[in-house]
């Protein structure tokens, strides 16, 4: 066989394994960052939910009668609805979705009974007090149950997606990250890339040769480009240019002044 057929199938050989190693890389972090945005998904709504749950609580047997009922109420209504929000946001799941959206139903009905509640107190404070009781253990307690057993299955969700994003990154990292000795391969590879160029064909190596000149010529004039092509984690960029800026220093103007 031949010295260049023989170096042709070390070209063909080396290209696929440095793709692989691309695949493998590419794919690696993919599943890496899908795993970390999983985690912090997962975390974000699980802090949201546990400020429903503070906000909730803060209501609990509040004295009808008094103007501060109302204040805390209104900071709870307001502090639930945006983390609401924010919950279905992010929950994906539909499952997952239909169980807060029943959460939520519980809230609001208890919210408007405990509003009812308040406007009775001002005209029949003992019978809006009578009533309290009741409303806490018939409403409440059904919605903090509920809000609860939501909230711990949340937070487990999101320690074991924390969990699986570390495990991932440790699979990815002493995946791609090279043995420390393959160092002593790297001094070889610039020869090997001498060696692969020359069992180019004539006609594809010049013209290799040609679009490094004008590259090289376009850096400095901006004649075209850059361009740039979209990848998973950063942009190819193809001729980058950065030719020198062209200032109006007013040369003549300043010598005129000089002079007169």
């Amino acid at each position: 066989m031949m010295i260049r057929r023989k170096l042709q199938i070390l070209a063909g050989v080396t290209i696929c394994g440095l793709g692989l190693i691309l695949f493998a890389t590419i794919t690696g972090l993919d599943a890496m960052h899908e795993a970390e945005a999983a985690a912090q998904r997962r975390e974000s709504y699980s802090l949201s939910l546990v400020e429903i749950k503070a906000s909730a609580i803060s209501t609990i047997m509040l004295d009808p009668t008094l103007k501060e009922s109302r204040e805390v109420f209104a900071d709870a209504e307001k502090s639930i609805a945006e983390h609401q929000e924010k919950v279905l946001g992010l929950i994906k799941r539909p499952e997952m979705r239909e169980q807060f959206k029943q959460i939520l139903a519980r809230w609001t009905q208890y919210d408007k009974d405990s509003q009812e509640l308040v406007k009775l107190a001002a005209s029949d404070a003992k019978t809006a007090n009578d009533r309290l009781v009741p409303l806490y253990n018939g409403q409440f307690k059904p919605f903090q149950a509920m809000l609860e057993k939501f909230v711990v299955e949340r937070v487990a969700d999101a320690m074991t997606a924390r969990e699986e994003a570390r495990k991932i990154s440790l699979r990815v990292f002493w995946t791609i990250v090279p043995n420390r000795q393959l160092r002593f391969l790297l001094p070889g590879l610039a020869p090997l890339g001498l060696f692969l160029a020359a069992t180019w064909p004539r006609a594809l190596t010049w013209g290799v040769v040609g679009f490094q000149l004008l590259a090289m010529a376009n850096f400095f004039f901006g004649a075209v480009g850059p361009v740039s092509i979209p990848m998973p984690f950063m942009p190819l960029t193809f001729f980058v240019n950065r030719p020198p800026a062209r200032e109006d220093w007013k040369i003549e103007e300043i010598l005129r002044r000089i002079e007169a």
